[in-house]
């Protein structure tokens, strides 16, 4: 071989030339030559065609038709593998990296057909040490890209065993965000190559003889295999399963639950079933495909997202015409894309409704660590009412009492119920997202003590009882408002919290199991009482919990029946004034008994305080209020005396409401005690469809729908 290269020509030269700068680029160029029945044509033609002319430098290109029909000869000529195969390997795949050519396929096949006379560790070893006899000049910026690559490397290979740095990790490279480039390129195809023949020889050759160098062209390979996987998923996730190593099972396991393709997933269970077959642990096959319910709801979103989309631009298209060509091809096109987008919507639903009967499942029969059992709730939708359809689709055992477990938990983290709790950090959690979490807290709460047979106020007690604790020490400093408000406020907010999480759990307990929350609901409302009476006025707009807190207290000594205590709370100067005025506001009688008192309450809690803001968000509390005083105090005489209250009330807030808000009240009154057209403007304003005045004038006789 060496001979017909002994005079070249100046053009051959030349390609030549920019053949050596590769590893092992002249050797697989003469070995392709050699062998393949190419050999009889005229070298120099051929070369220039494999190797066209361009500016010498390092992006140079290799013709790509030239370069895959000379390794289709070569194969078909070739018995069996040559000697220094890895070598040769190496320098195909460089020249690969320059072109559009598919060699892998055809070399992959060829190699699995003599795999029993490959030594693969020999081969990678030989690839891995090919270098070129004039290597390219390094930078400073390849460099220090080196070292960050070969550092991050180091780091994901010293991860043994399946942990959740490791699979936070694999997410990383699915998504590819950790970019380990790899200039190797001879390296990375031959490290390709293996993983489709042998990935356990991959592995275990990356792991114990590979430099650090190699490493990270291995690792590069393997993070762009999973990012451009596509159709292929399935095949590479196989390939990825029987190396048996932690990263490969990890990246297997992205591939599975959430490929990289558009439509649906496998079937959750055939996805569980793979990992167990290959080697997975029950516990550890859980885990790593817990996330197919968040993937399979997300793709979901996505499908309805782009039909609706779809929908939209065939209609903005309008009717067909067949004078308009253009339009009608345009049309055509959309609505195949509509067909397909519909039946991709009808298997993401269907996959929707089967992924957690499938989860259920695989949580039912699985034993499963404590430990574990963290990972696996991480990775399940976190909202309280996902976690509830997923408990009932368990129905009974370990894994139901873990899912409760963690709603109540995910409460107790929200507010805070450490005992050792010194408030110093600022309690900034938003009431809707406090309701939810408290509403699916309290239905987890009820539902763990029936299902272990305890009493469900002593339950809600022991979750809430190292809380109240430490924010009664707190409060009972002194001078702690002016010397620490930072904690005064976090202590008083976080014990409203936990009274309104008792009240919560005393209105999702049954009728027949009420008996159990009779202590718990007089414990809370001495707590609540005691809250209200260390809030000062003026009332804090942004403080929600506190009208929260007015609301359940006055409800529950209506359920309770303890009128004499509303009464007594209504004429207790020591309370704040919208707690007052609510209370005395909930009982006609007692409006009634106490007309003038009912109105000055009325007016001093809901106008503006000196020096408060004048927003919307804050005015919105005088909305509730006369909602609430109209639809339980509108028939009686006593509401006739507050029509010039709240006009008073609204020129006291300024520009910040609308001038429209003036006559409200006489438009509340009027549809409450039955006047047209009062009562049809109230019933089609939908601002009021969850009102108190909208329920009264329901149960009041008549329609209640506009």
């Amino acid at each position: 071989m060496t001979s017909r290269f002994a005079r070249p020509s100046p053009g051959r030269r030349k390609a030549l030339s920019r053949v050596e700068d590769v590893p092992g680029g002249r050797q697989a160029l003469e070995w392709l030559l050699e062998t393949s029945d190419l050999k009889r044509r005229p070298s120099g033609t051929m070369l220039n065609r494999l190797l066209p002319q361009s500016p010498r430098g390092f992006f140079w290109q290799v013709g790509s038709n030239e370069l895959e029909n000379l390794v289709k000869e070569t194969i078909r000529s070739n018995p069996r593998p040559p000697p220094h195969l890895g070598t040769i390997l190496c320098g195909l795949g460089e020249l690969a990296a320059r072109c559009h050519a598919d060699i892998r396929t055809p070399i992959a096949r060829w190699l699995s057909r003599h795999r029993r006379l490959i030594n693969l560790q020999d081969v990678l070893h030989e690839a891995a040490t090919a270098r070129a006899p004039r290597p390219r000049p390094i930078s400073g910026r390849d460099r220090q890209r080196t070292a960050l690559g070969i550092g991050t490397v180091a780091y994901i290979l010293s991860q043994n065993s399946l942990t959740p740095e490791l699979w936070a990790t694999s997410g990383k490279l699915k998504a590819g965000r950790i970019r380990l480039s790899s200039m190797r390129h001879g390296l990375t195809f031959v490290a390709r190559l293996a993983l489709m023949i042998n990935s356990q020889t991959l592995m275990c050759w990356t792991r114990t003889t590979a430099d650090q160098g190699d490493r990270w062209a291995v690792i590069a390979m393997l993070e762009e295999q999973v990012l451009w996987s596509g159709n292929d998923a399935e095949r590479i996730a196989g390939a990825l399963l029987d190396a048996r190593d932690p990263l490969c099972t990890a990246l297997a396991a992205r591939l599975l639950v959430d490929p990289p393709i558009l439509g649906s997933v496998p079937p959750l269970a055939t996805s569980w079933n793979r990992l167990v077959a290959a080697g997975v642990s029950q516990e550890d096959a859980c885990w790593l495909c817990s996330p197919a319910i968040t993937v399979i709801d997300q793709r979901a979103r996505e499908g309805a997202a782009r039909f609706d989309q779809l929908q939209k631009r065939r209609m903005a298209l309008g009717e067909d015409r067949l004078d308009r060509s253009a339009l009608s091809a345009e049309i055509a096109r959309i609505e195949d894309q509509l067909v397909v987008a519909r039946a991709q919507q009808a298997e993401n639903d269907a996959a929707r409704t089967g992924s957690r009967p499938a989860v259920a499942d695989m949580l039912r029969r699985s034993v499963i660590s404590p430990e574990k059992w963290q990972l696996i709730l991480e990775e399940l939708p976190h909202t309280p009412a996902e976690r509830h359809a997923l408990a009932d689709a368990v129905g009974k055992g370990e894994a139901r009492r873990q899912l409760l477990s963690r709603i109540v938990s995910d409460l107790r983290v929200a507010i805070g119920t450490e005992t050792d709790q010194d408030f110093a950090d600022h309690f900034l959690l938003e009431q809707r997202k406090f309701q939810e979490i408290s509403s699916g807290a309290a239905l987890a709460t009820v539902a763990l003590a029936t299902d272990a047979n305890k009493n469900i106020g002593k339950a809600t007690s022991q979750a809430i009882f190292g809380l109240v604790g430490a924010a009664q020490k707190a409060l009972a400093e002194p001078f702690l408002r002016t010397r620490r408000f930072t904690r005064w406020r976090s202590a008083l907010s976080r014990h409203a919290c936990a009274v309104a999480f008792a009240f919560a759990v005393a209105e999702a307990v049954p009728e027949e199991r009420r008996a159990q929350i009779s202590r718990l609901v007089a414990t809370a409302l001495d707590h609540a009482r005691e809250i209200l009476r260390q809030t000062p006025e003026p009332f804090v707009a942004d403080e929600w919990w506190f009208q929260h807190l007015c609301i359940c207290t006055v409800r529950w000594l209506q359920i309770e029946n303890r009128h004499d205590e509303i009464e007594a709370m209504a004429k207790d100067i020591g309370l704040p004034a919208w707690a007052r005025s609510l209370a005395i506001w909930s009982n006609p009688a007692i409006a009634s008994r106490h007309t003038p008192l009912a109105l000055t309450l009325f007016g001093k809690a809901n106008a503006r305080w000196p020096g408060e803001t004048a927003t919307l968000a804050q005015s919105v509390r005088a909305v509730a209020a006369l909602d609430l005083a109209v639809g339980c105090c509108g028939t009686e005489a006593v509401i006739d005396g507050l029509t010039p209250i709240w006009r008073e009330i609204i020129v006291s807030w300024g520009t910040a409401v609308d001038t429209g808000w003036s006559v409200m009240a006489e438009r509340l009154i009027g549809a409450v005690r039955g006047d047209e057209p009062a009562r049809s403007q109230v019933l089609a304003d939908g601002r009021f469809d969850r009102s108190c005045c909208r329920s009264t004038i329901g149960s009041s006789g008549g329609p209640a729908t506009g």
